[in-house]
């Protein structure tokens, strides 16, 4: 990290607390007390007029809001704010989720919604899918990928009892 003009001036450069917390503010805006990667971090800025901190929250003064964009925090921030304005983040998932349930909802005369929540169930007990569901989406239907055992939320049975997953795997002879 290249040391900010307003630290020159200071005397001695940020210490990994404090540049932690610098950080944590130019990206995410106001902090919460209790979200805070260091608590002396925080209070290192505060006294040397980087920060400020009032009713549990903090935020960066203008010569924080320097310091950071000095020390190369404005990059990071620009190529975060691109990757979601790029749909690679949590929406691009959500869309790919909608997508894939309404065409095989559509094909298979089944609701959009029930299958959507099917997807979710999966993914969430098998996040090492994600990427592959991202690439291939209705496929991990077909090879049973996406199948109800495999997930984590409890779903309605053709008899119309709530099981949870664990019991189809159960039933199928399944661990997991």
């Amino acid at each position: 990290m290249a040391l900010p003009t307003q630290l020159k001036e200071a005397g001695r450069p940020l210490d990994s607390a404090e540049r932690d917390v610098l950080r944590q503010m130019f990206l995410n805006g106001p902090v919460w007390d209790g979200d805070l990667v260091s608590k002396s971090g925080r209070s290192g800025l505060v006294e040397r007029g980087l920060a400020i901190s009032h009713d549990g929250w903090q935020t960066l003064t203008e010569a924080g809001f320097v310091a950071a964009i000095e020390a190369g925090f404005g990059q990071a921030k620009e190529a975060w704010q691109n990757r979601r304005r790029s749909g690679t983040g949590e929406r691009a998932v959500i869309e790919k989720i909608a997508q894939v349930a309404n065409a095989v909802g559509f094909q298979a005369g089944e609701p959009a919604m029930e299958l959507a929540g099917q997807v979710v169930s999966v993914l969430a007990a098998n996040p090492e899918h994600i990427a592959r569901f991202m690439s291939e989406g209705t496929g991990l239907f077909l090879d049973g990928t996406l199948n109800p055992e495999n997930g984590s939320l409890t779903f309605r049975s053709i008899g119309g009892d709530i099981l949870h997953p664990s019991v189809l795997r159960q039933q199928k002879g399944k661990q997991q």
